[in-house]
């Protein structure tokens, strides 16, 4: 059963990271020229060479999907406001003082999900990292992928995310759209295939696995699965020079200026 099932396994993340071109990707954007996850981070990281950006997703209690890192903002009494447990205007009322998303500056938090389209170039790469807090599904993958099928922006963009049951879940729903395993669980002597199997196990298009486990070993035996491989997070020109003897297909990073000037 398990060799017909992978036999009809045809992982296929072309679109977003192209045969022969090495993709780079700002880590939540380039954060040190703006906040992480916000418009004018992402801007930043494409200024600075990158293709696009990693972000993060939630969704509020109202159903806004909003682009943050933590599951909850800090408010003024330093207690953390959950994302899910607050409507997006009261967050915004938390942080800003004010209801209206639509006029947020491009380097203040908790940017909409749809701006990443509406107010970035059309030609951006984005890897949008779906957030949960346990092994269940986020419960919004679908609105995720309607944003993506409304904007067309199937070929460049790619879902990943840690949990299993969320990619499992955006195969379910939509086959084509590109996702991601992201891998970092260090596995040692015959295991060393887990990332592999688990990348399988979702139906997954590529691995995004960390760079200390980054084998040589892991990322052939991908490439002959036709799974594209993404390391995080490179931050040092050492690091690209040792990964760039892995024949990875992309790379995530903070120091966007810094890599671009290496690659």
């Amino acid at each position: 059963m398990l060799l017909i099932r992978l036999s009809r396994y045809t992982p296929d993340a072309n679109r977003f990271y192209p045969k022969g071109r090495l993709i780079v990707l700002g880590h939540r954007g380039y954060q040190k020229s703006a906040p992480e996850n916000t418009i004018g981070a992402i801007k930043a990281a494409l200024t600075y060479g990158a293709d696009g950006a990693e972000v993060d997703i939630r969704q509020t209690m109202d159903s806004r999907l909003v682009l943050h890192h933590d599951a909850g903002i800090q408010t003024e009494s330093g207690d953390p406001q959950m994302i899910n447990n607050t409507n997006y205007s009261d967050l915004l009322q938390f942080q800003y003082k004010k209801t209206d998303g639509e006029n947020i500056p491009e380097n203040k938090l908790l940017p909409l999900l749809k701006d990443v389209w509406t107010k970035l170039p059309a030609n951006k790469r984005m890897n949008l990292e779906i957030k949960t807090d346990g092994f269940k599904c986020a419960g919004f993958e679908d609105r995720v992928i309607k944003q993506i099928q409304q904007h067309g922006a199937q070929a460049n963009t790619i879902i990943s995310s840690f949990n299993l049951n969320v990619l499992r879940k955006i195969k379910a729903i939509d086959g084509t759209i590109q996702t991601g395993l992201l891998w970092n669980k260090k596995v040692t002597g015959f295991l060393w295939f887990l990332p592999i199997i688990a990348t399988f196990l979702t139906n997954a298009d590529a691995l995004h696995i960390h760079f200390n486990l980054a084998e040589n070993k892991i990322i052939k035996a991908c490439h002959r699965l036709g799974i594209k491989v993404c390391v995080w997070t490179i931050n040092t020109a050492e690091m690209v020079e040792k990964i760039r003897l892995l024949n990875i297909d992309g790379m995530i990073t903070d120091e966007t200026e810094l890599i671009r000037k290496t690659v």
